[in-house]
C-alpha cells in the first residue's frame, strides 16, 4: 500500500494553474479575476436526486446602471437571444410565451458528460436591438465556452476532455444551487489531512476533507484525468499529482500498514507530504515505534542452497550484524525489516540503494532471478568467482558460502600444445596429432573438440581443479585443419612440410607450442634465416662472391636441403644470377646435379646469362636453345649439359618438344613474366617436369597479390590455394600473405648490402605544352572525356580498363610530341623534346653517357633523326635487335658512344649499362616498379660514379597526374616481402576523372 503514499510525495507545492484556452468562435483568453464577476441571484428548482444527475440551475443576471439586475422575461430574452448570436444554426428562437427560463443539467456516464439545455414552457418576443455589454464577463465567458461545445438536438455534450473546464468556469460564477442546496466550486485543490486509524497492530490510513472522511461511496472523481472531484457539495479542481494519489486512495482497498510499513512511511513520505502542505496525524504507538529503528551498512551473502547437474540455485541475503539476515525478495519493496535482538524486537532499516545495485549487478552476469532465488550454470559461476568476486569482495564486501567453493575456481594456468610432427613416407608430408597439455593432463585434438562442441567452458582435471577450455587456441588450429590437412588411417593429420612454419608460427601466437628438437633448427631457419649451415663453396669459381651473395647461396642450398622451392627477390644489380651458378656448380661438384638445369629468361638476357657462366664458373657446359631452325634437335640432347638456357617465347613454341625431359632445376629469370597465370608462358612452364624450381625476379609483385599467387603456384602448386581462394581470404591482407610467404622469399636491398654503392638521384624535370601543342592536347582531352565518361554510366569500371588505358596513352602520345598522334604531324615542336634536347646536350657536354628509355618506338625514331642530325653517335635497343649483347658490350667499352636508345619494355630488364651515370624517362609509366627496372641497368654492382635519373613530366598534363598516382600506389612489394602496408591498384573513377582533369 506504501505505492499510495508515494503518489501523494510527487505533489509539487505552490502550483498555480494559468488557463490559456482559446474557443471558437469568440477565442475568448480567460485571465481570471474575481473582482471581475458580479453577484447573481440563484433561483431554486426541484430537487433531483444524485450523483446519477446533477441539475445546476443558472439564472443568467444583467446589472444595471443603478446597481439593479435585470431579471425576469426581459434579462431572458436578452440571454437567450445572445446564444442566439453565438449558435444561430442550433439555439432556435421558441414561440411567445409568458416566461423563460435557462436549465442546465450536467449528467454522468461512463465516458462523457452532457450538459442540456432546457428551453421548454419558454416563450419571448424576437428583439433586434440588443444592448452591448449588459451581461457580466464571467457570464460572457461562460457562454462562449458552451459556444466551442458540440449541440445536437439542443444539448450541449461535454466531454471527459473538457469537464474541468466547464466546472473552472462554473466556479467563477458567485451563484449556484443544486436541488435547492449551495453547490460550491474551487479552483484549487483541497485542504487534505491524513489520520492513522490503529487496529489490532496495524494502521489504517484515512484522508478527510475538511474533518470528513473521503471514502469511495461519498466522494467521486470525474474528468477524463480524474482532475475534478464531487465532495460534500463542492466540487474542487485537482491537479494531476493530487488526482492520481486519490484515485487510487478512492478506487483501491483500504490502506492498511503494517509496523515495518508504517515506520518506512513515517521515514520516508511523512517529511515530504509535510513540507508540501499535507497534514498528517500519528498515533502515539506509531511515533514511539521510531525509536526501534536499527541501521547500519549491509554486507551481501551468497549462499548455495542446492546443486543440480548443471544449475547451481542460490540464496542472496544481507548481513547487518545482527543475527538474522533479511534475504532478497523479488516482491519486497518495505526498507524494514522486523528482527528480534537481547529479547526485544526491532526494526532495521535497510540500505535498498545498495542491495537493489547487487541484485542489477547479478543478473548483468547471468544470474538468474526466480522465486526469491537466483540461478546460475556452473560455468558462467566459475566465471563469477574467478573474475567478479575477488573485486566484489574487496569493494563491497561480498561473502560466498558452500562447500567445496574451490572447485568453482579455474586454475589460471595457459595449455600448452605439442604438434609432434614426424615425417611420413613421402617426403613432402608431415603427420601429426595435437596433444594439449596442462598440469600434467593431455587432451587430444577430438577431446577438445568435444568439450567445445558441447559448449563446456571449463575442464576439471584429476586433480579436481578447473581448466578454462582453450577456445580461441583451438579454434585457429581447427581452421586450419580444415582448410589445409588431410588425416591419415591411423587418425593422424597431414600436412606439406612448406607449410610447417606457417603452422607453427600461427599456433605459436596463442600458446605455447613444442615441436620436436629436429625441427627447432628447421622452423628457426624458416623464420628468421638464421642458423642457415654455410655451404661448401664450389671450387673453381671465378671471383669473389660478396657476403650476401654467399649468405643467398647459402639459402638456396638450405632451400635444396629441404626439398623446398623459393624466389630470390634481391634488388636488380644485386647478382642473382652469381647465386644461382654457385648453387649450380655446388650440386655439381657434389655429384648431386643428375640432370641439367633449364633456365627461362627474356629473350634480351639469354646471353647475359652465358656471359656470367663463362665468367664465374666455366666449369658449368651451356647449351642455348636459340632461334636457330636446329634447336629441336638441341632439346634432345639437354641430359648432355649442365645448363640449358632458352627464352620465354621459345619454350611456349617448343613446349611439346620437351615432354619427357627431366630437369633437376628450373630456374625462371624476371619471373614476373608468369605475372598473368592465363598467359600461354604461365602455363606452358607449370607444364615442366623438375624436381626443385627457383624465381628469380626483383619485382615479384607489379601490380596485384595475383602476380606473387603466379609465381608460387609455379614453384609450389596448392601452396596458396586455389586463385579464388586466395582472392577471397587474402585481398586487402599483406601481413597474412607476408606471413605465409616469407620463408620462401630472400629480399635484400642495395641499401642494405651495397655500402659502397654511389648514391642514385632522381629528379622530375618539368616542362610546358607549347600554344599549338597545347590546343591539341586539350582537343584529344575532350574526345576521351566525352567517350569515357560516357561509357562509365552504363559499364562497370573494372571492365573498361583497357579502353581507359588506350585513351590515356593518346594523350601520353601528345605530351612525348605532337607527331606521335596520327594525322596530327604538321605540328612539329614538342616542348618535353626541346627539354631533352638541351639536357642530352649538358650531358655530353659534361663528358658522361645517357641512357634513354622510352615506351614508343616511334618516339625513338625522332630522337634518332636529332642524334643523326647533330652527328652524335648512339646505341639503339628495341624487341627486334640482334646480338643485344653485343651491342651492350660495345656500349659499355667505347667512351665515344655517348647516347644508349632503349624501349622500356625491351631494356627495362636484364642488362648492364654501368659505364652510363645519366638516365632520362622520358614518358612516366604507369608501374613505378617497370621503371625502378630500367633505373637500375644503370645503378648496381660495378657502378662508380653518382647516378642521375631525370624523369620528364609534362606539367599539367596527364603525365603529372601519373606522377602523383605513383606516389600515392603503396609498394606492394614492400608489404609483402619487406614491411606491412600495401594495397592493390586499379584505377578507380575518382582517379579516371582526376586524369581528365586540366
Amino acid at each position: 500500500m506504501l505505492d499510495f503514499f508515494r503518489e501523494l510525495t510527487q505533489i509539487k507545492p505552490n502550483i498555480f494553474f494559468a488557463y490559456d484556452v482559446r474557443f471558437e468562435p469568440l477565442s475568448v483568453e480567460l485571465r481570471y479575476d474575481p473582482e471581475d464577476v458580479e453577484n447573481v441571484r440563484d433561483v431554486p428548482r426541484e430537487r433531483i436526486s444524485l450523483p446519477e444527475q446533477l441539475l445546476l440551475n443558472i439564472l443568467l443576471m444583467c446589472p444595471q446602471k443603478d446597481g439593479r439586475y435585470l431579471v425576469g422575461k426581459e434579462y431572458a430574452e436578452k440571454a437567450l437571444f445572445y446564444l442566439h448570436e453565438l449558435l444561430p444554426g442550433e439555439i432556435k428562437l421558441p414561440p411567445e410565451k409568458p416566461w423563460l427560463s435557462l436549465r442546465y443539467a450536467l449528467t454522468t456516464s461512463a465516458n462523457n458528460f452532457r450538459v442540456a439545455v432546457d428551453l421548454s414552457d419558454t416563450s419571448f418576443k424576437f428583439l433586434r436591438d440588443v444592448p452591448k455589454g449588459r451581461l457580466a464577463r464571467a457570464e460572457k465567458i461562460f457562454i462562449s465556452f458552451l459556444a466551442g461545445v458540440p449541440v445536437s438536438n439542443g444539448c450541449f455534450y461535454v466531454n471527459q476532455k473538457l469537464l474541468a473546464r466547464l466546472c473552472y468556469l462554473l466556479a467563477k460564477l458567485d451563484r449556484r444551487q443544486i436541488c435547492g442546496t449551495e453547490l460550491n466550486f474551487s479552483s484549487a485543490n483541497p485542504e487534505l489531512r491524513g489520520v492513522f486509524s490503529e487496529k489490532k497492530g496495524r494502521y489504517e490510513f484515512l484522508l478527510q476533507i475538511g474533518g470528513k472522511v473521503l471514502r469511495a461511496d461519498n466522494a467521486k472523481l470525474l474528468g477524463e484525468k480524474n482532475q475534478v472531484l464531487l465532495f460534500a457539495n463542492t466540487i474542487y479542481q485537482l491537479d494531476h499529482f493530487i488526482a492520481g494519489a486519490l484515485a487510487k486512495y478512492l478506487t483501491g482497498t483500504a490502506v492498511y500498514l503494517n509496523k515495518a510499513e508504517a515506520l518506512q512511511f513515517s521515514a520516508d513520505c511523512l517529511p515530504v507530504l509535510t513540507e508540501r502542505g499535507l497534514s498528517v496525524e500519528l498515533p502515539e504507538s506509531l511515533r514511539e515505534l521510531k525509536n526501534s529503528v536499527l541501521s547500519g551498512p549491509p554486507t551481501p551473502v551468497l549462499e548455495i542452497v542446492k546443486e543440480a547437474e548443471e544449475i547451481l540455485e542460490i540464496k542472496l541475503s544481507y548481513d547487518y550484524g545482527l543475527p538474522e539476515r533479511p534475504e532478497y525478495r523479488a516482491d519486497d519493496e518495505s526498507d524494514f525489516y522486523e528482527v528480534q535482538k537481547d529479547g526485544q524486537t526491532y526494526y532495521l532499516r535497510r540500505d535498498k540503494k545498495s542491495e537493489n545495485w547487487l541484485n542489477v549487478y547479478l543478473s548483468d552476469l547471468r544470474f538468474t532471478a526466480r522465486r526469491n532465488r537466483f540461478f546460475i550454470e556452473h560455468d558462467y559461476f566459475v566465471d563469477f568467482m574467478t573474475y567478479e568476486f575477488p573485486n566484489l569482495r574487496k569493494t563491497i564486501g561480498l561473502k560466498v558460502l558452500g562447500e567445496h567453493l574451490e572447485q568453482f575456481v579455474y586454475t589460471d594456468q595457459a595449455f600448452s600444445v605439442d604438434l609432434a610432427f614426424t615425417q611420413s613416407s613421402g617426403i613432402d608430408w608431415f603427420d601429426f596429432a595435437p596433444l594439449y597439455k596442462i598440469k600434467d593432463n593431455v587432451f587430444t585434438h577430438e577431446q577438445i573438440q568435444g568439450l567445445i562442441a558441447d559448449n563446456k567452458e571449463y575442464v576439471r582435471l584429476a586433480d579436481g581443479s578447473l581448466i578454462k577450455v582453450p577456445k580461441q587456441e583451438f579454434a585457429y588450429l581447427q581452421s586450419y585443419l580444415e582448410g589445409r590437412s588431410k588425416k591419415t588411417a591411423a587418425g593422424k593429420y597431414q600436412v606439406r612440410k612448406y607449410d610447417l612454419y606457417y603452422l607453427y608460427s600461427g599456433v605459436r601466437e596463442q600458446m605455447s607450442a613444442q615441436v620436436d628438437a629436429s625441427l627447432q633448427t628447421l622452423l628457426a631457419a624458416l623464420e628468421n634465416f638464421s642458423g642457415i649451415a654455410a655451404a661448401p663453396l664450389p671450387a673453381g669459381i671465378q671471383g669473389q662472391p660478396r657476403p650476401y651473395q654467399l649468405h643467398g647461396f647459402n639459402w638456396l642450398y638450405f632451400l635444396h636441403e629441404h626439398n623446398f622451392h623459393g624466389i630470390l627477390a634481391d634488388d636488380m644489380g644485386l647478382g642473382k644470377t652469381l647465386q644461382v651458378l654457385l648453387l649450380l656448380a655446388g650440386l655439381k661438384q657434389s655429384g648431386r646435379l643428375e640432370c641439367p638445369a633449364l633456365i627461362v629468361a627474356p629473350t634480351s638476357v639469354v646471353y647475359n646469362w652465358v656471359a656470367e657462366i663463362n665468367k664465374f664458373t666455366p666449369g658449368l657446359k651451356v647449351l642455348v636453345l636459340s632461334g636457330s631452325r636446329d634447336r629441336i634437335l638441341k632439346v634432345k640432347e639437354a641430359a648432355n649439359y649442365d645448363i640449358v638456357i632458352t627464352s620465354y617465347a621459345l619454350l611456349r613454341n617448343d613446349l611439346a618438344h620437351y615432354s619427357g625431359q627431366q630437369f633437376d632445376y628450373l630456374v625462371l629469370d624476371e619471373a614476373q613474366y608468369i605475372k598473368n597465370p592465363k598467359t600461354g608462358i604461365a602455363k606452358a612452364v607449370k607444364c615442366l617436369q623438375t624436381r626443385w624450381r627457383l624465381a628469380l625476379t626483383g619485382t615479384p609483385i607489379e601490380n596485384s597479390l595475383s602476380e606473387l599467387w603466379s609465381i608460387f603456384d609455379f614453384l609450389m602448386p596448392g601452396f596458396l590455394s586455389s586463385l579464388s581462394f586466395f582472392r577471397a581470404m587474402y585481398s586487402g591482407e599483406p601481413k597474412r600473405v607476408r606471413k605465409k610467404v616469407h620463408p620462401f622469399i630472400l629480399r635484400r636491398a642495395k641499401t642494405e648490402v651495397l655500402t659502397d654503392l654511389p648514391p642514385k638521384n632522381e629528379i622530375d624535370s618539368f616542362c610546358e605544352l607549347l600554344p599549338e601543342q597545347e590546343a591539341l592536347y586539350l582537343k584529344v582531352l575532350q574526345a576521351q572525356k566525352r567517350e569515357l565518361l560516357s561509357a562509365l554510366r552504363t559499364t562497370d569500371i573494372n571492365k573498361m580498363q583497357l579502353n581507359i588505358l588506350a585513351g590515356l596513352l593518346k594523350l601520353r602520345q601528345v605530351c612525348c610530341h605532337p607527331a606521335l598522334v596520327k594525322n596530327e604531324r604538321l605540328i612539329v615542336e614538342s616542348a618535353k623534346f626541346n627539354q631533352f634536347k638541351e639536357l642530352v646536350a649538358e650531358i655530353l657536354e659534361n663528358g658522361s653517357k645517357v641512357i634513354v628509355f622510352s615506351q614508343f618506338v616511334e618516339m625513338l625514331s625522332i630522337m634518332r633523326k636529332y642524334l643523326d642530325d647533330e652527328k652524335i653517335k648512339y646505341a639503339y635497343l628495341d624487341g627486334a635487335t640482334k646480338d643485344r649483347q653485343q651491342l651492350i658490350d660495345n656500349f659499355n667499352a667505347d667512351a665515344q658512344l655517348p647516347v644508349f636508345l632503349c624501349s622500356l619494355k625491351a631494356g627495362g630488364v636484364g642488362i648492364n649499362l654501368t659505364s652510363a651515370n645519366y638516365v632520362i624517362i622520358y614518358d612516366p609509366w604507369w608501374n613505378p616498379a617497370v621503371e625502378q627496372q630500367a633505373m637500375d641497368r644503370t645503378h648496381r654492382i660495378g657502378q662508380t660514379k653518382e647516378v642521375f635519373v631525370y624523369k620528364l613530366i609534362t606539367k599539367g598534363t596527364v603525365e603529372e597526374k601519373i606522377l602523383a598516382l605513383q606516389k600515392k600506389k603503396k609498394s606492394l612489394i614492400d608489404a609483402v616481402i619487406t614491411s606491412d602496408a600495401a594495397a592493390e591498384k586499379k584505377v578507380t573513377k575518382e582517379e579516371l576523372e582526376e586524369l581528365l582533369a586540366y
